[in-house]
């Protein structure tokens, strides 16, 4: 027991010793903005108005991180790097079997990215809606498929464009696309988890390299 006491100790002062400093100063941050403790601060990377590079999108993913916490439907969304930037994945059931009309969820779970990205705005390269489909929907064949996907982010670009919506983000720097059936994110054989790829994503495209 003692030996084992032992090991427990070392495994806790080792984890102590690896604290992402940055994420745990971002973290603190938002602990004492919320306790009222001082007055709210822009993140890092939000405060500057260079176009966002590849280099910088760990700091970016890490600050969105600590926004998304703050949102109830922040567990439902992933947020992963790509070869030229990041996609924002909703991974809830945004859209009735068959349409292509946010529903209410849906509204707000593209309310809650539209609050990530407003801060980038216009530091990001370009931002592309893209729409999925399910394969248990009435337009499941891969003509219809692929039009209903290019509805739905068409629907959730209008939507996170809507004039009276204090976030609102830019009709200039988005655009539109359908992908059909091709990039499910569950599986849709099961009936119970097939509604989660009636869903958009966001990719956000930056700059590879800055210029010299």
């Amino acid at each position: 027991d003692f030996m084992m006491q032992l090991v427990c100790l070392f495994i806790l002062l080792y984890s102590v010793a690896n604290i992402d400093k940055d994420k745990a100063a971002l973290i603190a941050q938002s602990w004492r903005e919320e306790m009222g403790l001082e007055a709210k601060v822009v993140g890092p990377l939000s405060s500057k108005t260079a176009p966002i590079t590849m280099a910088e999108v760990p700091t970016l993913l890490r600050e969105m991180q600590i926004v998304m916490s703050r949102f109830p439907e922040g567990g439902q969304i992933r947020i992963t790097p790509t070869s030229d930037g990041f996609k924002i994945q909703l991974l809830y059931e945004m859209f009735d079997e068959g349409s292509s009309k946010l529903t209410r969820q849906g509204e707000r779970m593209v309310d809650v990215v539209s609050v990530l990205l407003r801060p980038y705005m216009h530091r990001v390269k370009s931002y592309e809606v893209v729409g999925h489909t399910a394969a248990g929907e009435a337009d499941r064949e891969e003509g219809s498929a692929l039009k209903l996907s290019l509805s739905r982010a068409r629907d959730a670009l209008a939507w996170v464009t809507r004039p009276d919506f204090a976030t609102r983000l830019e009709v200039a720097s988005l655009t539109a696309s359908g992908r059909g059936l091709h990039e499910p994110v569950s599986d849709n054989a099961d009936p119970r988890t097939r509604p989660l790829n009636r869903r958009v994503d966001f990719l956000c495209h930056v700059v590879i390299k800055p210029k010299p």
